[in-house]
């Protein structure tokens, strides 16, 4: 077993076969028969000092939150998610992405990581409902499949997809927006941190455009 500071500890997986795929359970991370417990959970690649190095500044006074959240908060509430996905659907380098972009809009939200809700607002949530899409995750790792419309729009999975999905005309197709900027800023700098190094991302520039749900034609 690995030690995680102040969390659990990481357990061997166990691992059984239904039907032909391949099923794990990784104990209190990824609890519950998932293949995505198979994978590299985000303990695996995203270590205490990583979470120290990015949130240094958590703690002083003018946060006004000392004390509130730290590394234990976040991988206990990321346990509830990773059995379906969250950072545990594609190789290290797609997962270390993933949990920069979570954390790039939770940055711009102004939201504790440590609170649930959080989670189910930037995983599962939607609040565009001109983009109709199921799942905020299917966007971000190319499950959701993009339209000849998606396409002309400039939409495509990945990072700045999931701005117009979480907040549409808010502040997307508005030129040069502080807005955006401070979102795609915090998931570069995540990145950086985290040692992934800069991705191309945007919003889309067009309004109103009504992109498809995962499953229309």
């Amino acid at each position: 077993m690995l030690a995680l500071g102040n969390c659990q500890e990481s357990v061997k997986p166990l691992v059984k076969v239904v039907k032909g795929k391949k099923l794990c359970d990784k104990g209190w991370e990824c609890k519950g028969w998932s293949k995505y417990c198979c994978n590299q959970t985000i303990s695996d690649y995203f270590q205490t000092y990583q979470f120290e190095n990015l949130f240094a500044k958590r703690n002083v006074p003018e946060a006004h939150a000392v004390g509130f959240w730290d590394y234990h908060s976040f991988i206990t509430a990321a346990a509830q998610y990773q059995p379906h996905g969250f950072g545990t659907t594609g190789d290290k380098l797609q997962n270390m992405k993933e949990v920069a972009a979570f954390l790039g809009h939770v940055g711009r939200a102004k939201l504790h990581i440590s609170e649930l809700e959080t989670f189910s607002v930037i995983l599962g949530g939607q609040r565009n409902i001109s983009f109709p899409v199921s799942n905020l995750e299917d966007v971000f790792v190319g499950n959701w499949k993009p339209t000849k419309n998606d396409t002309l729009a400039k939409k495509a999975p990945g990072f700045g997809t999931t701005i117009n999905v979480l907040y549409g005309d808010e502040v997307c197709g508005k030129g040069d927006s502080e807005s955006v900027n401070n979102i795609i800023c915090h998931y570069l700098y995540y990145l950086d941190l985290m040692g992934v190094g800069r991705v191309p991302t945007m919003c889309s520039p067009v309004k109103n455009n009504n992109p498809s749900s995962p499953t229309s034609s």
